[in-house]
């Protein structure tokens, strides 16, 4: 389990959280004899967001692997058992008693800093249209711990994010959403998170991020 990624001096900045439906995390690993390729589809998220000095957002995405489901043949039968190979590979089959299966269940991303920004000041861009909305697009990348199988190692990954406002909102209103795409895939070492012996004895995987958020739930 990562610790959480809001400090203390940015708690108080607007929250948001991963919608609960519509993002995939999407997983491909180099194998013989076909590539194997699987989607995430329970991906759970907050973020503290500072859009006056982007640097100072923190947030975690936490991706649930039961949900990863394989689709390398594009085959149903093919595919469904690829996906019980996969996840007795992650240790998370029926076989394995409940309380190891729950401790490996999810792989998470903690961000501990951000840097290499496009803009700091998301509320001095100027805005383009898309589909209605007005946008605001930043890159960066962002700094911090990512968590496979119960071990973690330091990553960086190159971010696209795209603060949605309704149109002719004012520059200091706060986007009713934001979309975080991974502007390439990045690595992750399959050894050094204790995973070998996959097929064709593959040592990396490529992951891409597909995430939505809205601003954090206000009770009245």
């Amino acid at each position: 389990m990562l610790k959480p990624s809001i400090p203390e001096a940015v708690a108080t900045l607007p929250r948001y959280v991963l919608d609960s439906e519509g993002n995939r995390v999407f997983i491909e690993v180099e194998a013989t004899p076909i590539r194997l390729r699987g989607a995430a589809s329970v991906v759970l998220g907050e973020f503290t967001v500072d859009l006056r000095n982007l640097t100072n957002s923190r947030g975690t995405i936490r991706v649930d692997m039961m949900s990863l489901n394989m689709h390398s043949f594009g085959l149903r039968p093919k595919d469904q058992a690829q996906t019980s190979q996969v996840r007795k590979w992650l240790g998370l089959s029926d076989e394995v008693p409940l309380g190891e299966r729950e401790s490996a269940r999810f792989a998470a991303f903690a961000i501990r800093s951000i840097d290499q920004a496009s803009a700091t000041n998301v509320q001095k861009i100027a805005p383009t249209n898309d589909e209605g909305d007005d946008i605001r697009v930043v890159t960066l990348v962002a700094h911090g711990e990512f968590l496979l199988h119960q071990r973690r190692v330091n990553k960086d990954i190159p971010l696209e994010i795209t603060f949605r406002y309704h149109t002719c909102a004012a520059v200091d209103a706060m986007p009713y959403a934001i979309d975080i795409e991974g502007r390439e895939p990045f690595q992750v070492n399959l050894p050094e998170h204790g995973l070998t012996g996959a097929e064709g004895d593959s040592t990396s995987a490529e992951v891409s991020l597909s995430l939505h958020a809205s601003p954090y739930p206000v009770l009245p």
